[in-house]
């Protein structure tokens, strides 16, 4: 995983603007994982060896690239149980 600044959207609705960001010149947005993966997603984590963790209502996980293709295909549950997981 390249260590420039990454924005990864997880699932973006609501958002009617057809180009609701601004990033600087050089950089992108691309979309990591969608609703399949994680819904409801209130706060994501980046670990220092490149795994992304995000937790929601009930659930912490850790979305996972096996394909290294730049888009998430597996979620990995870590916790199922979590209350309030507002923070990975």
């Amino acid at each position: 995983m390249s260590r420039y600044l990454l924005l990864n959207l997880m699932a973006v609705t609501g958002l009617h603007a057809e180009n609701p960001f601004r990033v600087p010149e050089g950089f992108e947005i691309t979309k990591f994982a969608g609703d399949e993966l994680t819904h409801d997603t209130w706060a994501m984590a980046i670990s220092d060896d490149g795994k992304l963790a995000v937790s929601g209502p009930g659930y912490i996980k850790v979305l996972l690239d096996t394909d290294k293709d730049g888009v998430a295909d597996r979620a990995e549950v870590v916790y199922d149980k979590a209350r309030n997981a507002h923070d990975c």
